[in-house]
Order: structure tokens, then C-alpha cells, then sequence
């Protein structure tokens, strides 16, 4: 089986909630280093943007004072090759009928190692605006104090095409505290 050796890049969508930014914020990136790793975390940069939901309250005199984001962009740049088959590279992403079981078994493993980085670099960076915002509630689910963003699927790149390679599972975290009945 012929194979190439590619750079992977791991990044994800976070679903967030209580998030309002002014404006000029629209777009901006924040690039940090967690755990070793470089971390980018991206804004939407546009209103129209169909993959978020992006809500702008717009004043009387027709500007946009702020804007309510429900998803934004992390990125990791992780380190070292990995060895996939050509076929990988055109096929569909998770190609399981091409990847064998050693090379299934380590990108489920890097997926798995970068979405707990992205959760602890995502959270960490949350902590750092509630502290300087002086609002505990920036990014969290509703009025939930003890409620952490989870990064729900984390994707691995190819670096150099932009290709989705492999993905893994995807969680979703459903808050609430009464119970669900049959009904």
C-alpha cells in the first residue's frame, strides 16, 4: 500500500453561550501557547456567517452595538508526521476501509489528546475574560456557574491541503436539572 507522510492540524467548532462582543471585536483571533501547543481561537467574521449563529442587536440610529455569538473556532498546531495511504488523502474523512487498525487506533488517539487540550486551552482562555470582564457568567451555559464549554468534535487537517482527515465523535452536552419524563 503506498503511503505519504503529512502534517495534521486539529481543529473544532465550540458551541458557547452567554457570549457578547462589540463589533470590532468580529474576526479577531487569539493566538497562545497551552500545554505546549499552539493555540488559536477564532471569532466569526462575518454576521452572515451560516456555519454560527451570529444575533446583532442593531440601535436606533442603525449600528450594530453588539453582537451574541454561539460558536467560535480553536485550532492546535500539533507536531509530527503521520504515515496515512494515498487513498486517504481523496477519500472521504474517517476512511475506515483504508486505515488500518494501528493508524485508526492512533488518530482516534490524537483526537482524543488534542480535544482535551483544546477543552482545558478553551476554558482557561474563558477564565482569563470572566477576570478581566469582572463577570463570572461570559461563556457559560445560561446562569450555570459550575457549567465548563466543551469542545464537541475535534477534527484532524491535513496542513497543507486544509483536507479533513479524520474526526472524532460527537458529544453533545444537554444542561438542565429537572427530569426528562416519558412524556
Amino acid at each position: 500500500m503506498v503511503t505519504r507522510d503529512i502534517n495534521l492540524n486539529s481543529t473544532a467548532n465550540v458551541g458557547i453561550t452567554n457570549f457578547l462582543i462589540r463589533p470590532e471585536v468580529m474576526g479577531a483571533k487569539v493566538d497562545f501557547v497551552y500545554d505546549g501547543y499552539e493555540v488559536s481561537i477564532s471569532l466569526p467574521a462575518e454576521y452572515d456567517d451560516e456555519r454560527v449563529s451570529v444575533v446583532a442587536t442593531i440601535t436606533d440610529s442603525g449600528t450594530v452595538s453588539k453582537v451574541a455569538i454561539s460558536s467560535l473556532n480553536i485550532q492546535i498546531r500539533t507536531t509530527g508526521r503521520v504515515s496515512v495511504p494515498v487513498g486517504m488523502l481523496s477519500s472521504n474523512c474517517n476512511a475506515y476501509d483504508i486505515a488500518d487498525e494501528e493508524l485508526t487506533e492512533e488518530l482516534e488517539s490524537r483526537i482524543f489528546k488534542y480535544q482535551r487540550i483544546a477543552n482545558e486551552a478553551i476554558n482557561v482562555w474563558l477564565r482569563c475574560l470572566r477576570w478581566k470582564r469582572n463577570d463570572w457568567r461570559v461563556g457559560r451555559y445560561r446562569s450555570s456557574v459550575g457549567r465548563y464549554v466543551d469542545v464537541s468534535q475535534m477534527n484532524l487537517i491535513n496542513k497543507v491541503s486544509g483536507k479533513k482527515i479524520w474526526h472524532g465523535p460527537l458529544h453533545f452536552a444537554a444542561p438542565g436539572c429537572t427530569a426528562i419524563s416519558k412524556e
